[in-house]
């Protein structure tokens, strides 16, 4: 009689907790299972963490000297990220109220199919999961060439070192959701602790430059409109991650607060970092040698520490790298989880794990980046990421306005703030840098039209065969 009381009270909570959220606190929220065998248990640290961690990889140190190289002054290199952060939010306005309206993780998979309809969904979702697997092959090849930086005795073959840390990760995340946030958040937190601690250095040991508004270069002029578009494009790939929270609207704790919050802070975090991390160049080094470096702190910081300061960084940029390449395995499965579940994939990934992990998604994904790093055919992808981030969020905001006309009784646990005019403003502003990035890289977007329209002739056979398949049952029936 004890057990069946004990099992009758377990069900009892688990209904409770499902009805009323996580406002009853505590552990209880752990034990809710969804529909589709994932577990609800990732709160705003996590979701706050998986964004941040995506953000803050390489681009921080690489993508300064060229942002200065097309803007001339430092002073309007941080306007441009200021604005690409504003632009940013706007766009998290959006996708909080869509991804959480609709309560799925997958992002952007889950949210088009809602809005659009089969094909278009199966074309954005596999533009998303190419992206998500590019961008964490190439996390995980640069990782080992800054490892031999700082320990030159080992020189590890890169490539089998990148395989390697996707497979330790990928294990990690085998274990359950649960392995993965406590990762994600202690890596993230480790990750944002090093990079302040570079921007300190920057300010306190490395050489003390002319003053900031002194940075224009004699003979040049101080910016172009071209250089401005070129500056705003480069800084715009920096910040591609902030969505990362909306993926996991399933497994994510009152997804009403926690998803809008962790979108939102994860924007304001990293422009903080990245505005200090320019600003401590420019103190360091001379607009001269700032402007176009490959890499500028690590040459701010050897001409300040020597080999020391070399070793320093690049010690920091192995461990935003490996903190970049968990946060786009995690999103990455759910993006291919998604797709199995409405049948644009095989239907074995949508198979979940005791430990709430979409484990044979995890196995795809992790398979297909470790041979892209292997063979060395991600580059040409990540050269696309940009494009196709940027694609998608314009997909997503288009999404919105679509749900908003046809289903205005959804239940929104949250909703976007300033509708229509803040909504319209990131839709314009989306639209307008994508048709930049187009004009200024065709190659690019010829390429990245080739993968869309075969993404779409594939949903479009396979759209057909399941018609058919299902006719076929409903005849037989």
């Amino acid at each position: 009689m004890r057990r069946i009381k004990r099992c009758v009270n377990k069900r009892l909570v688990r209904d409770l907790v499902r009805k009323s959220g996580p406002a009853l606190g505590g552990d209880l929220v752990y034990s809710v299972k969804t529909s589709s065998g994932l577990l609800r248990v990732l709160g705003t640290a996590f979701a706050l963490a998986v964004g941040l961690g995506n953000m803050v990889g390489s681009g921080i140190f690489r993508s300064p000297g060229n942002v200065i190289a097309q803007t001339g002054s430092v002073r309007l290199a941080v306007l441009l990220i200021v604005a690409v952060g504003a632009q940013s939010l706007l766009s998290a306005n959006l996708w909080a109220e869509v991804s959480t309206a609709i309560g799925l993780s997958g992002g952007s998979v889950v949210v088009a199919r809602r809005a659009f309809g089969d094909t278009a969904a199966m074309v954005i979702g596999w533009t998303d999961a190419l992206s998500c697997i590019a961008g964490t092959a190439q996390a995980a090849a640069g990782a080992p060439i800054f490892l031999a930086i700082v320990w030159p005795i080992i020189a590890p073959d890169p490539r089998l070192s990148a395989a390697i840390l996707l497979i330790v990760f990928s294990l990690i995340n085998w274990r359950g959701v649960v392995a993965g946030e406590r990762t994600q958040m202690t890596a993230s937190l480790v990750q944002a602790a090093l990079v302040i601690g570079i921007i300190v250095l920057l300010f306190v040991v490395a050489p003390t430059a002319a003053p900031v508004a002194a940075l224009v270069p004699a003979k040049a002029p101080i910016w172009t409109a071209g250089g401005l578009i070129i500056g705003y494009q480069l800084v715009y790939g920096t910040y591609v991650g902030w969505n990362n929270a909306a993926y996991f609207a399933e497994e994510t704790a009152d997804p009403g607060r926690t998803v809008p919050r962790a979108l939102g802070w994860s924007v304001i975090a990293f422009g903080a970092l990245y505005v200090g991390m320019l600003l401590g160049l420019g103190h360091a080094l001379p607009l001269a040698k700032l402007s176009g470096a490959a890499f500028p702190a690590q040459l701010a910081l050897g001409s300040a520490l020597g080999t020391t300061g070399i070793r320093i960084l690049s010690a920091v940029a192995f461990a935003t790298l490996v903190v970049c390449m968990n946060s786009g395995i995690m999103p990455g499965t759910r993006v291919l989880f998604a797709l199995g579940k409405a049948s644009y994939a095989p239907r074995f990934l949508t198979s979940v794990n005791a430990g709430g992990t979409p484990d044979l998604a995890l196995l795809a994904f992790a398979g297909v980046a470790v041979l892209l790093v292997l063979t060395g055919r991600y580059e040409t992808i990540f050269m696309l990421m940009g494009t196709l981030a940027l694609a998608v969020t314009a997909a997503m905001d288009l999404a919105f306005f679509q749900l908003r006309r046809r289903e205005p009784e959804l239940n929104r646990p949250y909703r976007a703030i300033g509708y229509p005019f803040l909504p319209a403003l990131a839709l314009f502003m989306d639209l307008a840098i994508l048709l930049m990035i187009a004009l200024s890289d065709v190659r690019s977007t010829c390429l990245g039209l080739l993968i869309a329209g075969a993404g779409g002739i594939v949903a479009l056979m396979l759209s057909s065969a399941r018609r058919g398949r299902e006719r076929e049952r409903a005849a037989v029936s």
